[in-house]
């Protein structure tokens, strides 16, 4: 009875350790995949910031012909899946931003707020004009990136939002702290 008993728990230490050992093993693997994608989507984010900067600076994409921008940002949300947000705004208010619908969580809510189906992938056009000062617009795009129906509005001034004032604070890229969107209970955070 004795040994029969000290084999039993012998075995079941043993289980223990390796049960132990395979899920340090899946925990670490885990780890690592996320690391890496998180490392390749931030990548992607600094490349568009500079790829914007590099843009206006060199005169490119002129910061006060938002349908310029609009183009500019349009070819760069498509350039990669990686890329969910991307914006510009100037000192009149202005802002173009194009919004990739990425998580269910997000589409959810969106859903609700919208009353519109949309799918994983999507892409909104989000603008803030001369000619509708501090009403943020967003609109569902054709397929080059213009506006074709309007979603929703809600008041906001750019020059007001925590990106906007990080941004113009800024001489090198950094990150904005982290802020709750406006329009659905999410937290963002932008370079």
């Amino acid at each position: 009875v004795g040994a029969v008993g000290l084999v039993g728990y012998l075995s079941y230490r043993s289980g223990q350790n390796a049960v132990k050992n395979l899920a340090h093993q899946v925990m670490n693997q885990a780890n690592d995949r996320i690391r890496d994608r998180l490392d390749l989507v931030l990548q992607e984010q600094h490349q568009a910031l500079v790829f914007d900067a590099q843009s206006i600076e060199q005169g490119t994409v002129k910061i006060n012909n938002p349908e310029a921008i609009r183009q500019h940002l349009w070819q760069q949300i498509n350039s990669s899946s990686f890329v969910v947000n991307s914006f510009i705004a100037n000192d009149q208010g202005e802002e173009v931003s194009y919004l990739r619908f990425f998580s269910p969580e997000v589409i959810k809510q969106a859903e609700k707020l919208t009353r519109e189906t949309l799918q994983p992938g999507m892409i909104a056009l989000e603008t803030v004009t001369l000619s509708h000062p501090n009403q943020r617009v967003y609109s569902l795009v054709d397929r080059q990136g213009r506006a074709r129906k309007t979603i929703y509005t809600m008041p906001v001034d750019p020059r007001t939002t925590p990106w906007y004032l990080s941004a113009k604070n800024k001489t090198q890229p950094g990150w904005s702290p982290i802020f709750p969107y406006r329009a659905i209970p999410a937290l963002g955070i932008s370079m």
